[in-house]
């Protein structure tokens, strides 16, 4: 191409700095900068579009760290803590050109916290529980109708959570399992219009597993149960309302299946 974009190079230097400090032997606590980059490309449209929409330039990110990590009750539980702010300079995201989706860059910004427990109550016990929550912004974004405005980065959740709790116990000269494990996550969006159709409203996903490994570890079988309350979800959403419609893909519905696997040694 004779498009001056069409021959660009960067030089995209990454690094990250960390301080720890030891509370006591089972606590750590830590604060951390981290400088990563994204490199800068052409988009490709599904419609035509002239070569000035298509380049867009590299995303770099300074993200700022601190939290705790802790370990107690003789190792059978740990806790780890930690608050973030995330500085995107050139956060690459897609935008609506007239009737053309491109990748555009804008400045965002995210800021949030999450915590993690693991617990072993007792033996053949195994719990776990994580939370997390952000509030992000993208700035500047052109919407259909001509308005800039700043909107909430796609698919970030303001609250997300997850659950999981397993059991092991030896029976038949090997070990049984079973499990059980759920993914939370408050509504969000799937583009950085936030237009209602993008919107995906809370919704949890839960699963099931059991399972027996024989004594010696050198095979297993187990039966799962995906999506155990048939909950109708998207995990993706293309809106080209230009021209009139909108795409999904939605996440597996309910759906069962056995495994079996053999190691050699």
């Amino acid at each position: 191409s004779t498009n001056p974009s069409a021959d660009r190079s960067w030089n995209l230097p990454t690094w990250k700095a960390e301080l720890d400090f030891r509370l006591a032997d089972h606590a750590l606590l830590y604060a951390s900068i981290n400088r990563g980059a994204k490199s800068g490309g052409w988009a490709a449209p599904a419609t035509p579009a002239p070569p000035s929409v298509l380049a867009f330039n590299p995303e770099k990110l300074t993200s700022y760290e601190t939290g705790i990590k802790t370990e107690f009750l003789g190792g059978r539980a740990r806790f780890n803590s930690s608050i973030f702010y995330y500085d995107y300079h050139d956060y690459q995201v897609f935008l609506q050109e007239g009737l053309v989706e491109t990748v555009g860059n804008r400045n965002a910004r995210v800021k949030g916290g999450e915590a993690e427990l693991s617990f072993v109550p007792a033996r053949g016990w195994d719990l776990d529980l994580g939370v997390s929550g952000m509030s992000s912004i993208v700035k500047g974004i052109t919407l259909p109708d001509g308005e800039i405005a700043d909107r909430v980065m796609p698919q970030a959740p303001k609250w997300s959570a997850n659950a999981r709790a397993r059991y092991e116990w030896a029976a038949f000269d090997g070990t049984l399992s079973a499990q059980a494990d759920m993914k939370w996550d408050a509504g969000s969006y799937f583009s950085a219009f936030n237009a209602p159709v993008d919107y995906e409203a809370t919704h949890a996903v839960s699963n099931i597993r059991v399972g027996y490994a024989s004594g010696d570890k050198t095979w297993d079988v187990s039966a799962f149960l995906e999506n155990a309350f048939n909950r109708q979800y998207r995990v993706y959403d293309l809106d080209i309302s230009g021209l009139g419609f909108t795409t999904a893909v939605y996440g597996p519905p309910r759906w069962w299946g056995v495994t079996a696997a053999y190691h050699w040694q």
